[in-house]
Protein backbone atom coordinates (compact mmCIF):
# COMPACT_ATOMS: atom_id res chain seq x y z
CA UNK A 1 0.00 0.00 0.00
CA UNK A 2 2.63 2.47 0.65
CA UNK A 3 5.18 1.47 -1.76
CA UNK A 4 2.74 4.02 -4.35
CA UNK A 5 3.53 6.86 -2.46
CA UNK A 6 6.91 8.75 -2.53
CA UNK A 7 9.36 8.93 0.26
CA UNK A 8 9.61 12.43 0.13
CA UNK A 9 7.42 14.60 -1.42
CA UNK A 10 7.89 18.51 -0.78
CA UNK A 11 5.22 19.45 -2.98
CA UNK A 12 3.16 17.74 -0.06
CA UNK A 13 5.12 19.44 2.96
CA UNK A 14 4.42 23.00 1.27
CA UNK A 15 0.84 22.04 0.41
CA UNK A 16 0.72 21.68 4.88
CA UNK A 17 2.78 24.98 5.26
CA UNK A 18 0.62 26.54 3.31
CA UNK A 19 2.27 26.81 0.03
CA UNK A 20 6.20 27.14 2.05
CA UNK A 21 8.47 25.14 -0.07
CA UNK A 22 11.50 26.40 2.15
CA UNK A 23 9.92 25.84 5.34
CA UNK A 24 8.99 22.17 4.35
CA UNK A 25 12.26 21.11 3.15
CA UNK A 26 13.28 22.35 6.99
CA UNK A 27 10.59 20.49 8.48
CA UNK A 28 11.67 17.19 6.47
CA UNK A 29 15.34 17.92 7.63
CA UNK A 30 14.44 18.47 11.11
CA UNK A 31 12.48 15.34 10.77
CA UNK A 32 15.45 13.06 9.64
CA UNK A 33 17.60 14.43 12.32
CA UNK A 34 15.47 12.89 15.33
CA UNK A 35 14.48 9.78 13.06
CA UNK A 36 17.95 7.75 14.07
CA UNK A 37 17.07 7.61 18.15
CA UNK A 38 13.14 7.53 16.72
CA UNK A 39 14.11 4.02 15.52
CA UNK A 40 16.22 2.94 18.21
CA UNK A 41 13.76 3.24 20.78
CA UNK A 42 11.27 1.25 18.74
CA UNK A 43 13.69 -1.30 17.99
CA UNK A 44 13.84 -1.60 22.30
CA UNK A 45 10.27 -1.20 22.22
CA UNK A 46 9.83 -4.29 19.77
CA UNK A 47 12.16 -6.10 22.27
CA UNK A 48 10.81 -5.56 24.96
CA UNK A 49 7.43 -7.07 23.28
CA UNK A 50 5.79 -3.84 25.28
CA UNK A 51 2.82 -3.01 22.73
CA UNK A 52 2.25 0.24 24.72
CA UNK A 53 5.54 1.91 24.44
CA UNK A 54 5.25 0.27 20.71
CA UNK A 55 2.05 2.04 20.63
CA UNK A 56 3.47 5.56 22.19
CA UNK A 57 6.18 5.79 19.94
CA UNK A 58 4.34 5.24 16.54
CA UNK A 59 1.96 7.87 17.90
CA UNK A 60 4.90 10.29 18.29
CA UNK A 61 6.24 9.45 15.00
CA UNK A 62 3.51 10.08 13.24
CA UNK A 63 2.73 13.06 14.84
CA UNK A 64 6.22 14.35 13.53
CA UNK A 65 5.18 13.58 10.16
CA UNK A 66 1.61 15.52 10.42
CA UNK A 67 3.34 18.80 8.43
CA UNK A 68 6.23 17.38 6.51
CA UNK A 69 6.22 15.53 2.96
CA UNK A 70 6.95 12.11 4.38
CA UNK A 71 3.32 10.32 3.18
CA UNK A 72 5.16 6.84 2.91
CA UNK A 73 6.70 7.30 7.03
CA UNK A 74 3.32 8.52 8.16
CA UNK A 75 1.36 5.43 6.82
CA UNK A 76 3.64 3.44 8.03
CA UNK A 77 3.46 4.76 11.41
CA UNK A 78 -0.64 5.46 11.71
CA UNK A 79 -0.45 1.39 10.82
CA UNK A 80 1.81 0.02 13.83
CA UNK A 81 0.50 2.34 16.32
CA UNK A 82 -3.37 0.99 15.30
CA UNK A 83 -1.81 -2.13 15.06
CA UNK A 84 -0.39 -2.01 18.64
CA UNK A 85 -3.75 -0.55 20.15
CA UNK A 86 -5.83 -3.55 19.18
CA UNK A 87 -3.71 -6.31 18.21
CA UNK A 88 -4.20 -9.50 20.80
CA UNK A 89 -0.99 -10.67 20.47
CA UNK A 90 2.67 -9.14 19.85
CA UNK A 91 3.15 -11.55 17.13
CA UNK A 92 1.09 -9.55 15.06
CA UNK A 93 3.09 -6.45 15.31
CA UNK A 94 6.26 -7.94 13.04
CA UNK A 95 5.24 -6.61 9.45
CA UNK A 96 3.71 -3.48 10.67
CA UNK A 97 7.22 -3.28 12.97
CA UNK A 98 9.59 -3.88 10.01
CA UNK A 99 7.13 -1.50 7.56
CA UNK A 100 7.87 1.35 10.05
CA UNK A 101 11.63 0.64 10.27
CA UNK A 102 11.93 0.21 6.54
CA UNK A 103 10.09 3.79 6.42
CA UNK A 104 12.36 5.37 9.13
CA UNK A 105 15.82 3.79 6.97
CA UNK A 106 14.57 5.89 3.57
CA UNK A 107 13.44 8.84 4.34
CA UNK A 108 16.88 9.21 6.62
CA UNK A 109 18.96 7.49 3.93
CA UNK A 110 17.14 10.01 1.37
CA UNK A 111 17.85 13.03 3.40
CA UNK A 112 21.54 11.80 4.20
CA UNK A 113 22.40 10.86 0.53
CA UNK A 114 21.80 14.30 -0.75
CA UNK A 115 18.62 13.87 -2.52
CA UNK A 116 16.69 17.03 -3.14
CA UNK A 117 13.77 16.86 -0.95
CA UNK A 118 11.94 18.32 -4.03
CA UNK A 119 11.67 15.51 -5.73
CA UNK A 120 9.51 12.52 -5.68
CA UNK A 121 10.83 9.50 -4.42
Amino acid sequence: MTQELPVIDLALGAKLLDGDEQVAKSMIQELAAILPEGLEDLKSAYEAQDLKRLADIAHYLHGGTCYCGTPRLKAAAIALEKRAKTSESFHEMRTSFESLCAEIDAVVDACENGLDVGERC
